[in-house]
Parts: structure tokens; C-alpha cells; sequence
């Protein structure tokens, strides 16, 4: 070897060594330098030091066992606290059901439909009660009188079977014998049992009893996409409203589709394994029965929960766990927020139904008062153009019957009129055969005195258009020609029973009597003065 390496191989020497060699050649074994050596008394130092070791080995490793036991004594009290907590869980909620069941029971067994069935229930349960005492008295009766009956005996023959007797070790031997093939018996028993638990597991596991009864992450609301056949019957009187709030079914089922497929996207990892994330179905329940005993507040509880699974699951690795752990948190968290999708996915559109609804009896009623507002109208329009009809009808009889009376009053006034200038001609012709009888001149003589200035004098008008008058001097330009005392057109169009009578005139109903008793109800602008109201009736003046 040449390098480095080389120089651990080599030794040194030097004179002094090669002198003592040769001087305890010469001297012998019997030199005073070197004294004889006891080997007993070291073999037993070697045994007395051996076996103190021994004996602190022993030490340490019952040491190590208590620390041991204590720490699988403690950890068994932490599982068997979690269990309890469990074991009370699960008691709570199957007290509950079996209430709820006996509840069920009880409404529905006395109708006709369901007494039968559940007649054929209660056969069945007493044929299987009667059927499982059977088989306890065939095979778990017998053990426990075996077991009795071998702590009796081992409590008779315990000393003996220390001593070596031969009859009793023989007895012993035979004991044994039959407790080993009791043990093939039961082993033989329990896995046919098992096959059988399985076999009736492969019939329940139907697609029609998932669909009734799906798993616990599977359990969401149904969705049933599209528009609703109950809400396509709804009547709406109007179809445009109906579709574009039908439409709105499809934008719900668009956007909850999409969360989904997203969902789905963001966790395809999760979904690519079945759903026992590639384990054994027994293996994968085990694992989820004991993973949901352990809550994320609990302390130290990762360590907990993997020393448990260990115990149910050793032939896992903790890599092993880890992993489906990991997987399964994923895949759990993806079947919740689908559940919780499809679940605020049923109850939009429940509310989108009842709004739907509500919104189309809305408008089935504001349909019916505007058909109803429009019959009414036009009754009231017949009813109007009837009272219109017999209104002019009255009218025109009064017309006529005017118009008699008022030929009846020319006639009258004719004939008064006649009589009065024959009786006026007759008093002119007295009076004319009177004046023949007087001079006609002295009849028109003139009796105005002579006044032959008067002719140049002013006359009266031109005397007062030119002498100023004093009491007259000013003349306001603004002041009305005409004194006004009475009301202004603002003032009589303010009334409302004027603005009612123009528009009962402009719609040609202010003749009839309806319109003259809207007329007469009409209020005044304002009260009229209690000191001008009158008790005075025309009645009473005809009377």
C-alpha cells in the first residue's frame, strides 16, 4: 500500500525494547520482577463483575418494562377515556333511533296499509330472536361451561400438576387436546360466520338500496335539474313573464353545475381511488371508525390516533397511515362541500318554486282586477250611456211637451195681443172722432216762449265739456270703466262644483240625475256663513 493509508501498518521500534527482551530471557520466569498470577481469583472477579452486570441489565430492562407498562397502562387509559366518550355517542344515538323507530311504529301500525308489515316484522324479529337463543345455547353456552368447568379443575389439581403427578399431567395433556380443538371448532365457526356476514353484505349492497339508504358523505339533497313540471303548470297570464322567471331554474342549475365540476377539478387526486382510497373495505371502516373518535381539540392526538390504528391495523405501516390519512381528509372535505353544494343547490331552487309562485299568483290577480277594472268600466260606461238614453228621451219629451205649452202661450199671447189692439184701435178711433171735433192748430201751436239768442248761445254739452269741474279733476287711468260687484272668473273657477259641472258637461252627462246629485254634494271652497243660511222652502211659499 503506498499513500497515506500506509502509514497506519508500520512499526517503530527502538533498542531499549530489544534489552528487556533479552534480560527476561536470562532471568526466567522466576524473576522478582513478575509475581505469579492467582487465575481463580480472577475468575471470579470476572463472574462477581459479570454478573453484577447481569444484574444491572436485569435493572435497567425491568426498569424499561415498568416504563413500558406504564406508558402503554397510560395510553390504554387515554384510548379506554376516548372510547367511553365514543361508547356514550353512539349509545345516545341508537336510544335515539330505536325511539324514533318505536315512534314510527306506533302511527303506522294501526292503518291498513302498514299493519301487515309490520306483523311480518314482528315474526321476523321473534324468528330471529328465537333462532340466536338457538345458536347461543349451541356454541357460546358450551365454552363458558368448559371454561368453568377447567378453572374448577386447575383450582383442584394445581398443587398436583406442580408435584408431576402422571395421572394428572396426563388428564392435563388430554385437557389441552380438547381446548385446542374447541379453539379449530370456534375458529371454523367464526369464518363461517363471516363468510355469511359477507355474502348477505354482497346482497345488500344493491344500487337501489344505496339509493335508499346512501352512505353518510353521499347523504345530500336530490337536485333534479331542469325546470320544475309543477312549476310548468303554474297558469300565468302572461307568457313572457312566465319564461324569463322559468329561466331563472336554469341559471341556478348553471351555476351550481359549475361549482361542482370546479370542486371536482381542484380535487381530481382524491377522486382518481375508489372510495376506500385503495384499501380493504374492513381495513378503510377500521380506519374511519377509529379516526373519528380522536376530535383535532384532543392533546397529543396524532400520536394517539396512530398507536390506536396500529393496534387495529399492524399490518400498516405508518407511512401507510399517514397517507390514507391524508387522502381521506381531502376526499372528506370534497364529499362535504359537495354535500353543502347540492344541499344550498335544493333549497335555492325550493325558494325559487315558492317565489315562482307567489309571483305568478300575483299576477293571475292583478290580471283579474284589471279584467274586472274593465268590466266595470264598461258597465259603468252602459250604465252611463242607459241613464244618457233616458235622460234625452226625458229631455225630449220635455222639449216636446215645452214646445206644446209654449204654442199654447203664443196662441194666448196672439189673441191678448189681438184683443189688446182691437181694443187699442177702438180707443184710437174714439180718440180720433174726438180730435175731429177741435181745431187741429191750436191743438200744435207752439207754447216755448221767443228766445232768439239761444241760437248763438253754448249749448249745455259744450258748456260742460269746457268748464272745468272740480269734483270731477281726476280721473284715474287704471280704475275699471265699470264698477264690479260681483265675483271674477278665477273666483267662480275655483269652486269645484263648477269644474265638475264643466266636466260632466264636456263628457255629456250633466243632465241626467245622477250628475245633479254629484253637483249638489260637491262641497264650497269654503263654509257659507251661518248668519246667511235660510230654513226658507219654495214649497212652503206655495202653500
Amino acid at each position: 500500500m503506498a499513500g497515506r493509508g500506509s502509514r497506519a501498518f508500520t512499526t517503530s521500534t527502538y533498542t531499549g525494547d530489544t534489552d528487556h527482551l533479552v534480560q527476561r530471557m536470562v532471568e526466567g520466569l522466576g524473576s522478582n520482577k513478575y509475581k505469579p498470577v492467582d487465575y481463580g481469583r480472577l475468575r471470579a472477579l470476572a463472574s462477581e463483575k459479570k454478573f453484577a452486570a447481569i444484574k444491572t441489565s436485569m435493572k435497567v430492562s425491568k426498569i424499561e418494562q415498568i416504563s413500558q407498562a406504564n406508558k402503554e397502562s397510560s395510553l390504554l387509559k387515554q384510548h379506554q377515556l376516548v372510547w367511553q366518550k365514543e361508547f356514550l355517542r353512539l349509545q345516545h344515538i341508537r336510544r335515539k333511533v330505536q325511539a324514533e323507530v318505536e315512534s314510527h311504529i306506533r302511527q303506522n301500525s294501526c292503518s291498513d296499509i302498514c299493519c301487515h308489515i309490520y306483523n311480518d316484522f314482528e315474526y321476523n324479529e321473534a324468528g330471529l330472536a328465537s333462532a340466536f337463543d338457538a345458536f347461543k345455547t349451541d356454541t357460546a353456552d358450551p365454552v363458558w361451561n368448559l371454561r368453568d368447568d377447567l378453572r374448577y379443575w386447575l383450582a383442584e389439581n394445581r398443587e398436583d400438576l406442580k408435584l408431576g403427578d402422571p395421572d394428572v399431567i396426563e388428564k392435563h395433556a388430554e385437557i389441552r387436546d380438547t381446548v385446542t380443538s374447541v379453539k379449530a371448532q370456534q375458529a371454523d365457526l367464526l369464518e363461517k360466520l363471516r363468510h355469511e356476514q359477507r355474502c348477505l353484505e354482497q346482497e345488500l349492497d344493491t344500487e337501489e338500496l344505496r339509493q335508499l339508504c346512501p352512505p353518510v358523505l353521499e347523504k345530500h339533497a336530490t337536485v333534479n335539474e331542469g325546470i320544475p313540471a309543477e312549476a310548468i303548470e303554474f297558469d300565468c297570464p302572461d307568457r313572457t313573464l312566465k319564461a324569463t322567471v322559468l329561466l331563472e331554474f336554469l341559471i341556478i342549475d348553471e351555476k351550481y353545475a359549475a361549482r361542482v365540476d370546479d370542486l371536482m377539478a381542484r380535487h381530481a387526486l382524491a377522486l382518481k381511488m375508489d372510495d376506500c382510497g385503495g384499501w380493504d373495505p374492513d381495513d378503510h371502516f377500521t380506519f374511519v371508525a377509529v379516526h373519528d373518535q380522536y376530535p383535532r381539540e384532543l392533546p397529543n392526538r396524532r400520536s394517539l390516533l396512530f398507536d390506536r390504528l396500529k393496534r387495529h391495523l399492524p399490518s400498516k405501516s405508518r407511512s401507510e397511515l399517514s397517507d390514507h390519512e391524508d387522502w381521506w381528509m381531502d376526499y372528506k372535505y370534497l364529499k362535504e362541500r359537495i354535500k353543502g353544494v347540492h344541499n344550498d343547490w335544493a333549497r335555492d331552487r325550493r325558494e325559487l318554486l315558492t317565489k315562482v309562485k307567489l309571483t305568478f299568483q300575483e299576477a293571475a290577480l292583478t290580471h283579474q282586477l284589471e279584467e274586472l277594472r274593465s268590466e266595470n268600466h264598461q258597465r259603468q260606461r252602459q250604465l252611463c250611456q242607459a241613464l244618457y238614453d233616458k235622460v234625452r228621451e226625458w229631455r225630449e219629451k220635455k222639449m216636446e211637451a215645452m214646445e206644446k205649452e209654449k204654442h199654447q202661450k203664443q196662441e194666448e199671447e196672439m189673441q191678448q195681443r189681438l184683443e189688446a189692439l182691437q181694443q187699442e184701435l177702438a180707443e184710437h178711433a174714439a180718440y180720433d172722432l174726438e180730435r175731429v171735433n177741435y181745431p187741429l192748430r191750436e191743438q200744435v201751436r207752439p207754447i216755448a216762449e221767443r228766445d232768439p239768442a239761444r241760437t248763438m248761445a253754448e249749448t249745455e254739452a259744450f258748456h260742460r265739456h269746457h268748464t272745468k269741474d272740480e269734483e270731477h279733476d281726476y280721473i284715474p287711468i287704471q280704475k275699471p270703466l265699470f264698477d264690479v260687484h260681483s265675483f271674477t272668473s278665477k273666483q267662480i273657477t275655483r269652486d269645484p262644483r263648477v269644474r265638475l259641472e264643466t266636466r260632466l258637461r264636456e263628457a255629456g252627462l250633466h243632465n241626467n240625475e245622477y250628475a245633479r246629485t254629484l253637483i249638489a254634494q260637491a262641497p264650497p271652497p269654503q263654509p257659507p256663513r251661518k248668519d246667511l243660511m235660510s230654513t226658507f222652502k219654495f214649497s212652503d211659499a206655495h202653500s
